[in-house]
C-alpha cells in the first residue's frame, strides 16, 4: 500500500458523500419530473462509490501491480497530452466560426488518433459518435451553431 495515495481517495470519497447528502436537501424530485438536487446527488454518489473502489483496491492489490503502474506512469507521453489540451482549446475557440460538425469532427479525430486508433477506425469512430451525439442532441432540442454548413442548411 502507497500510503501518499489514501489521503486523496479519502477526500475525494468524503467529498462525495458531501455531495450526496447536500443534494438531497436541494429536492431529488423523480427521474421524470427532476428536482435541483437529481444530478448532483448522483454525480456524488458516483464520486464516492469511485473513491470506495479506490479504496478497496489500494488495500488489496499487490506489490507487482505497483511496479506496474509505476512503470506506465513512466511511459506518459506529454506530447499527446499537450495535443489534446491544444485541440480541445482551439476547438472552444472555433465552434462559432466552423460549427458544431465540423469542429467536433476534426476534435474527434483528434482525440482518437491520440488515443491510439488506426486511422481509418479513428474516422469511422468519429464519422459515427458525430451522428449519434448530433442527431441525439438535436431530437432532444439542443440547437447546435451551424457555422459553415448554414449553406447546406444544417
Amino acid at each position: 500500500m502507497r500510503i501518499k495515495e489514501l489521503p486523496p481517495i479519502l477526500f475525494f470519497l468524503l467529498l462525495g458523500l458531501y455531495v450526496a447528502w447536500a443534494s438531497r436537501r436541494l429536492g431529488l424530485g423523480t427521474l421524470y419530473y427532476p428536482g435541483s438536487g437529481l444530478m448532483s446527488f448522483y454525480v456524488g454518489l458516483g464520486m464516492a462509490l469511485l473513491s470506495f473502489s479506490m479504496l478497496l483496491h489500494l488495500f488489496l492489490r499487490r506489490s507487482k501491480q505497483e511496479e506496474k503502474a509505476e512503470k506506465r506512469l513512466q511511459a506518459i507521453h506529454y506530447p499527446r497530452i499537450a495535443l489534446v489540451v491544444t485541440a480541445l482549446v482551439v476547438y472552444s475557440l472555433v465552434i462559432e466560426k466552423l460549427g458544431y460538425i465540423v469542429a467536433t469532427l476534426f476534435l474527434l479525430l483528434i482525440l482518437f488518433l491520440c488515443a491510439g486508433s488506426k486511422k481509418t477506425s479513428a474516422v469511422i469512430c468519429s464519422i459515427l459518435t458525430l451522428f449519434i451525439t448530433y442527431f441525439g442532441f438535436t431530437y432532444l432540442g439542443v440547437r447546435f451553431p451551424p457555422g459553415i454548413l448554414t449553406v447546406f442548411g444544417l
